[in-house]
């Protein structure tokens, strides 16, 4: 076993003698404290973990022994203590069994099975051998359970990985941002999510390209096909998910957005189809509806659903809406200070404009 040996003071020279000779007369409890000197002063030493790992296992303590049995091969990784661990079992049998627990508890299957191996071709008495049987039986099923568990642990990230390739490249440094705080839900395979996620990205630059169109009346089609792609990726999520209320309510979103360029149109003076921002806001009011349903609970629903009311001059079923989102928000926002406070703000404009209406 390569070792420092050589180049320690004599002192240690010394303890490590006392050590082993301690061992060798059986004194058990004073060796390992020999060896816990060695180990604390020179953790790069691998004699002392060796020896306390020995020390150990002569009283029992398999936990402690296999923990610096690890730290032995850590420090040594091409020592192998089998054949001098062999020469103490061969002749303490009864210590094969704790000892090759300890390795299965540390996910050493083929360590703990090669110990148990050895104690059976000793040919021991019969209550050992069975017991090293049974446990040889154990071994088996928990490595083949561990098999398992990683064969699934690699199918389940193929899928990812297979899931994760088939988004578009140009949403690539897009989905980077966004990792960190949708990365569960990729790992879980939510393509719901995936589809929200592409469709936030193209409402936003739709808002720029809408906000371009406000001021300098130009990039019309861009902020037009970006909230065509907006939708379209929320209409997705939806068919996967039925149930993503915040899909539905950005769908309606997008929706009130497409409505507000045909009066941004009109504004401009080249046009305005009267017929469209009806069919636009019945469809907002929509997906509204379909947000609180999958979740009575999400109060910007209410609000925007009000707001729809609102724009259809319908105060009494505006008013009904605004008061629940009210109540909603005391729940949905708690402990979330300043989205509830933006959340109140937006409520209170609206409030203002409900009691201007006739």
């Amino acid at each position: 076993m390569p070792s420092i040996f050589s180049s320690l003071p004599q002192e240690f020279n010394d303890l490590l003698l006392q050590a082993e000779t301690c061992l060798a007369n059986n004194e058990y409890k004073k060796a390992n404290e020999l060896y816990r000197q060695i180990a604390d002063t020179y953790p790069d030493f691998s004699d002392g973990w060796y020896g306390l790992a020995r020390s150990y296992l002569m009283i029992s303590e398999y936990k402690h022994s296999v923990d610096c049995y690890m730290f032995t091969l850590d420090v040594e990784p091409n020592f192998d203590p089998y054949n001098n661990l062999c020469k103490i079992f061969a002749s303490n049998p009864e210590l094969i069994k704790g000892f090759s627990n300890a390795l299965l508890e540390k996910g050493a299957y083929e360590e703990s099975l090669r110990y148990v191996n050895y104690g059976l071709g000793l040919d021991p008495d019969l209550e050992i051998k069975v017991e090293l049987l049974q446990f040889r039986d154990v071994i088996f099923a928990q490595k083949k359970k561990e098999e398992e568990r990683l064969y699934q642990k690699k199918k389940k990230r193929k899928k990812m990985e297979d899931i994760f390739w088939a988004i578009s490249t140009g949403f690539f440094l897009f989905l980077l941002f966004v990792m960190a705080g949708w990365f569960y839900l990729f790992v879980q395979d939510t393509r719901s999510r995936h589809a929200f996620i592409r469709g936030e990205y193209f409402y936003r630059i739709a808002q720029k390209h809408m906000k371009e169109f406000e001021k300098y009346k130009k990039n019309y089609e861009k902020a037009i096909q970006d909230l065509q792609n907006a939708r379209e990726m929320y209409e997705e999520s939806v068919k996967i998910d039925s149930n993503a209320y915040k899909s539905y309510y950005m769908l309606g979103i997008v929706y009130m957005r497409m409505r507000e360029m045909e009066f941004l149109r009109r504004s401009h003076g080249i046009g305005f189809n009267k017929e469209k921002a009806a069919r636009l806001l019945k469809s907002a009011r929509l997906s509204y509806q379909k947000s609180v349903v999958y979740n009575p609970d999400f109060p910007d629903g209410y609000l925007e659903l009000s707001r729809t009311y609102y724009l259809d001059s319908e105060k009494e079923k505006a008013m009904a809406n605004c008061d629940m989102a009210l109540i909603k928000a005391e729940i949905y926002y708690q402990n979330k200070g300043y989205l509830r406070k933006k959340f109140l703000n937006k409520r209170e404009k609206l409030l203002e404009r409900l009691k201007k209406l006739k």
